[in-house]
C-alpha cells in the first residue's frame, strides 16, 4: 500500500520540478517589462539655451557704451532744458514756450540748448548701433529719431516768424521716437514673456504607489 501511494507522489514532485525550471528558461530569455524610467527634465535655464525659439533678452550682447549713451541723453535733455531756462529773461515760460525756442535765434545763450540737442541726438545714434539684440526696423526708427534731433539743433527757430524746415525736423523726431520702441520688439522675446509652456505629468513607479 505504502508503495502504490509513493508512486503518485513521485510523479507529482517529478512534473513541478520540470514546470519549476521551464519558467526559469523562459524568463531568462524575456526581459521583464516595466513602467518607463521617469526622465528628468532639464531646468528651465537650459531649455532656454538649448531651444532658440525661447526668446531670452540677450542682456549680454550690449556693449556697455550703448547704456552709458542710452542713460546720458534724457541727462543732457534735461540738464540743458534746465540751464537754458535759467538764462532766459522773465518773458520766457516753460509752460507757454517750447523747448526750441531756447535754442532759437535771439534767444538767451542758444549754444546751451543746441549743445544739448546735438548730444541728445548722438547718444540716441550710439544707442541704435549697438542695440543688436533689437529689430532692425526699430534701431533704423531710433536713429532716426537721433537724426532727426541733429536737424532740430541744426535749424534753428528764427526771433520771429515760422520756420518750415524746423517744423518737419520735429514730426520727424516725434514720430520715429514714438515709434522705435515698437518696431523693435521681436515676437519671439514677447511671447517668451507671457507663454506658459504645459509640461506633461511625470509617470510613477509602481512602488511609489
Amino acid at each position: 500500500m505504502d508503495e502504490e501511494l509513493s508512486t503518485p507522489n513521485q510523479l507529482l514532485g517529478s512534473i513541478r520540478r520540470r514546470s519549476t525550471s521551464r519558467c526559469r528558461h523562459v524568463n531568462s530569455k524575456t526581459p521583464l517589462k516595466g513602467p518607463p524610467a521617469a526622465t528628468k527634465s532639464p531646468p528651465l535655464g537650459d531649455q532656454r539655451r538649448d531651444d532658440p525659439k525661447i526668446g531670452e533678452p540677450m542682456v549680454g550682447e550690449v556693449p556697455w557704451w550703448t547704456t552709458a549713451s542710452a542713460g546720458a541723453a534724457p541727462v543732457l535733455l534735461i540738464g540743458g532744458f534746465s540751464i537754458a531756462a535759467s538764462l532766459q529773461p522773465t518773458s520766457y515760460s516753460p509752460v507757454r514756450d517750447t523747448i526750441s525756442a531756447l535754442a532759437a535765434r535771439g534767444a538767451a545763450d542758444p549754444w546751451v540748448m543746441t549743445l544739448a540737442l546735438v548730444g541728445f541726438g548722438i547718444c540716441y545714434v550710439l544707442a541704435a548701433i549697438g542695440l543688436r539684440s533689437a529689430h532692425r526696423f526699430g534701431r533704423i526708427s531710433l536713429a532716426g529719431g537721433g537724426v532727426a534731433t541733429l536737424l532740430v539743433a541744426a535749424f534753428q527757430q528764427p526771433p520771429h516768424g515760422y520756420s518750415v524746415s524746423h517744423a518737419i525736423a520735429v514730426a520727424a523726431l516725434c514720430a520715429t521716437m514714438c515709434a522705435w520702441p515698437l518696431l523693435a520688439a521681436r515676437r519671439k522675446h514677447q511671447a517668451a514673456l507671457l507663454m506658459l509652456r504645459r509640461v506633461p505629468p511625470r509617470p510613477q513607479s509602481p512602488s511609489a504607489l
